[in-house]
């Protein structure tokens, strides 16, 4: 089946806006907070921050659109190729970059703890939070299917918060699949009943903007007092609500522009890419750094404008041409076995 524009659409803003929140890290950390560049620089930081809940939500949705009978077994084999295989091989690579650089010396029982804890670079704890949503495909199945979104999507934003505060002195809190678990529960519902939840977004498009932009404006202001002064109060729920419509006002986006933009052969190779990208753009920018100190680059701007351009163009070049070249050996092992079978 087709991929729909608006969720390849949706796919790549996320992935851009992942990616700009690691290039922001540096300014972010080097400025000094009572200065205007901090602030620059923390509103957009700030405001991307839903791209990970984004992922989740439209992971969940995919997982229920036009769903197909296909048995757990080849799901779980299917996910294990599709997902797991390609971030074993990335944390390799982080894990021999690191140790290329005298960071720490080889130990087959870290690398396995690794990547088990998906905690050797910033990005993985999403995998490994995304492989447990995966994991539990039959309960989704069930609850999803058999039960109401009123009764269930109440429940999971109570046990979500619930299990946040529960759970806040463990550290690997954060690759819990608890912690993400409206989100996805949400994200399923709107998968299962597509139709009535795209014309939803349609029809009330207006109330949706302006919610938008009224809690964006109060995550943004709130966010920022916290971050530099301290004492504010509620952010997670304000987070919550925040990730809510962020994510609506990208479907918003993508309803009026995804068309289009999916037209463009570079978006859908994008697209197509895309997890790839994700894998590996922090270790474009480990490299990037490096030439950063070498050249003596001192200017926070210019360091964040000469990382962004490298680190998007090279992951995405690395990416697109693995999947280009992918796709070629398969082509011509596909004509070998039609040869052989003539």
């Amino acid at each position: 089946m087709p991929r729909k524009s608006e969720l390849s659409f949706l796919n790549i803003v996320f992935c851009i806006l992942v990616i700009f929140i690691h290039i922001s890290s540096a300014p972010i950390t080097g400025l000094s907070k009572d200065s205007w560049q901090f602030c620059v620089f923390f509103v957009p930081w700030r405001l991307s921050s839903f791209v990970v809940q984004g992922f989740i939500f439209l992971s969940g949705l995919k997982m229920f659109l036009n769903e197909k009978e296909v048995s757990y077994k080849n799901y779980y084999i299917q996910r294990f190729f599709k997902i797991v295989i390609p971030y074993i091989l990335a944390v390799i690579a982080y894990y021999v970059y690191f140790i290329d650089r005298n960071y720490f010396q080889f130990s087959i029982k870290d690398l396995i703890s690794y990547i088990l804890k998906g905690d050797l670079v910033a990005h993985f704890y999403f995998i490994i939070a995304i492989v447990q949503f995966y994991l539990l495909k039959p309960v989704w199945d069930i609850v999803v299917n058999k039960v109401s979104p009123k009764i269930v999507i109440p429940l999971s934003i109570i046990l979500m918060f619930t299990c946040k505060y529960m759970l806040s002195a463990y550290w690997y809190n954060d690759r819990l699949f608890t912690s993400y678990l409206a989100y996805w529960i949400m994200g399923c519902y709107a998968g299962k009943y597509y139709k009535y939840f795209l014309s939803n977004v349609k029809r009330c498009s207006k109330i949706y903007l302006v919610a938008f932009v009224i809690i964006a404006t109060l995550e943004a202001v709130i966010s920022y007092t916290h971050f530099v002064y301290g004492g504010m109060s509620f952010l997670e729920e304000l987070h919550f609500l925040y990730c809510i419509v962020a994510v609506l006002f990208v479907f918003l986006l993508a309803i009026k522009y995804a068309d289009k933009i999916m037209s463009w052969k570079i978006a859908r190779e994008f697209d197509n890419a895309s997890y790839y990208i994700y894998l590996i753009h922090i270790l474009i920018m480990l490299f990037i750094n490096e030439f950063i100190v070498k050249w003596n680059i001192t200017d926070i701007g210019v360091s964040f404008v000469i990382r962004g351009i490298v680190t998007y163009f090279v992951a995405t070049f690395i990416s697109i041409t693995y999947m280009e070249t992918k796709k070629k050996i398969k082509r011509k092992i596909k004509c070998r076995s039609l040869e052989k079978q003539r």
